[in-house]
């Protein structure tokens, strides 16, 4: 099979980024369309996204992929559109240090700055696989533990269904205003991680004598964030 060339990569940009154009027009002027229209939106975005990856190498060859430590075109989406990144850069000799441009040596997206925190506005069911599908299945041998102003605790003890017994549980039913100040504040817990995670990256390059014949910079870039 014949190689795809830089030029042919070009050509395929070039035309999946005016069916981008295209097809945003449109998503304008359909509303009525509007569900249908903005999958074929996504995919070409994603196209046009996997081909501009793909123009970092002079072709797609995974030792070169390797060599060069090129994100992956699946990954290329977070190199955008993630919350939170961490950028290393060089600029210039200590001489210039802060005149000359920054040159980027890597970026380190953050998807989500909080991703783990869960909501429950009541207990949970139990996941079980009974009559040949999954079904949630409701337990009453929940336990009301503590309550404050931060929610309700609840307890489970081990359950029996079928011939499986589902491990003890805790969790923490909150009311919406409960969840989203807890959120918040998880979420500047995180920041906090991430700024000391660039610091420490920082001392890192310090401590080892810094980037040869260049000064060394970790930026920190914040996104999508709100109400912290």
């Amino acid at each position: 099979m014949k190689p795809i060339t830089k030029q042919e990569l070009r050509d395929q940009l070039k035309e999946a980024n005016e069916k981008l154009i295209d097809t945003e027009r449109r998503l304008r002027d359909a509303e009525t369309q509007r569900e249908s229209t903005r999958k074929r939106f996504v995919e070409k975005r994603e196209r046009v996204e996997e081909l501009e990856a793909l123009l970092g190498i002079e072709n797609h060859d995974p030792d070169l992929v390797d060599k060069y430590k090129i994100v992956h075109p699946d990954n290329a989406w977070w190199m955008e559109y993630s919350d939170a990144y961490i950028t290393i850069n060089t600029q210039g000799e200590e001489s210039d240090f802060h005149s000359g441009p920054k040159q980027r040596v890597c970026t380190i997206p953050i998807p989500n700055l909080n991703l783990s925190s869960n909501w429950h506005h009541k207990v949970p069911g139990i996941r079980v696989w009974q009559d040949g599908e999954w079904q949630w299945v409701e337990s009453d041998a929940w336990v009301l533990v503590n309550e404050d102003d931060e929610g309700q605790v609840w307890e489970r003890p081990d359950v029996k269904i079928g011939e499986r017994t589902y491990p003890s549980e805790s969790v923490l039913v909150e009311t919406r205003e409960q969840f989203y100040a807890r959120k918040r504040v998880e979420t500047n817990e995180h920041i906090s991680l991430l700024l000391d995670t660039a610091r420490s990256i920082t001392d890192l390059y310090s401590k080892i004598g810094g980037w040869p014949d260049n000064e060394v910079t970790v930026d920190v870039e914040i996104n999508n964030i709100q109400d912290i």
